[in-house]
């Protein structure tokens, strides 16, 4: 209905009421009325607004039905008005920095990782043992994460990756150099290694954007010894084939979260994954070193045993869902 609105009319309490400003449309239910202004209140829980209007600005208000009384439930003060202040979990909240309107805090993300590996403990150290090859160096690795992060703290996730270390250009092995004087050269190459792992650990929001998080991390590594070569000559070589050695790997992890945008982020981490490797078999093949016969060999090292253990400091981005 159209209502032509007087110098002053009496209060009135309605549901769906709509008050027409200059065209805008309000739903709102009116609290108060005077001869000079209509107050209105705006929803019906806690972020509800209450506010005014002056009549000279109003063009109409349609009316509809009115508010029923409500009882007052069971243990309320008689008298009372129950409020409707329930919010519902997981709705959006105003940030009280930028004063708009972020969505919740999602829960699942996907994070690509670029990382620096540096070889720890047996990997890293000069061969002692001949059923040891040859220590890693730096060198650097890639991941993709999932993780789930659940409100009371508790983090779950999975992530797979990819290293390599450059093989050390000492000699790999004591054992087939015959004593020889000669200066062995080994081939460049690179040791290398493909991971999945299952994570679970805890984290800690600091911020609407700020998170810190703890992990362990536990699964399968494949370790790839690569094809190298040992020669002092043309005539003088030891050439030892590649093989791979799969074992069950564990580490851990702490990292940093920061929220960019609203659904990307960044991300630091610090971690160290070790396992231990036994390559079946190794097959050696070449020219003897100088010997009075010059015998060709062909031998197999069998039950290789390798020691992987890298420290990885990752940085990547996040992406919230």
């Amino acid at each position: 209905m159209f209502l032509i609105l007087k110098p002053a009319f009496a209060q009135t309490q309605a549901t769906d009421i709509i008050v027409t400003k200059k065209g805008e449309h309000i739903s709102c239910s009116i609290t108060r009325q005077d001869s000079a202004r209509v107050y209105f209140k705006v929803g019906g829980n806690m972020s509800s607004v209450e506010a005014n209007i002056p009549l000279n600005e109003i063009s109409e208000i349609q009316y509809g039905e009115k508010k029923q009384p409500q009882l007052p439930t069971l243990g309320q003060a008689p008298g009372t008005e129950q409020k409707d202040d329930y919010v519902p979990p997981n709705t959006p909240t105003v940030n009280t920095q930028t004063k708009k309107l972020d969505a919740p805090r999602k829960e699942n993300s996907i994070s690509v990782f670029a990382s620096g590996a540096w070889p720890v403990g047996n990997f890293n150290r000069k061969t002692l043992d001949t059923n040891e090859i040859g220590p890693g160096l730096t060198g650097a690795a890639a991941g993709l994460t999932f993780t789930h992060m659940k409100k009371n703290g508790l983090v779950f996730g999975l992530n797979c990756f990819l290293s390599t270390n450059e093989l050390n250009t000492e000699p790999i092995t004591h054992k087939y150099l015959y004593h020889s004087d000669s200066a062995w050269k080994a081939d460049k190459a690179n040791w290398r290694a493909f991971g999945v792992h299952l994570s679970f650990g805890y984290h800690k929001v600091f911020s609407d954007d700020l998170l810190m998080y703890a992990k362990i991390n536990a699964g399968y590594l494949s370790l790839k010894y690569p094809e190298v070569t040992l020669s002092v000559s043309s005539s003088q070589y030891l050439k030892f084939n590649s093989s791979t050695a799969d074992a069950i790997s564990f580490g851990g992890a702490l990292g940093i979260n920061y929220r960019l945008f609203q659904s990307l982020g960044a991300a630091l981490e610090i971690s160290y994954l070790q396992a231990n490797c036994k390559f079946n078999e190794i097959l050696v093949i070449g020219e003897a070193p100088a010997t009075p016969t010059n015998k060709k060999i062909s031998q197999t090292m069998r039950d290789v045993k390798q020691s992987y253990q890298n420290v990885f400091i990752s940085a990547g981005v996040n992406y919230w869902f």
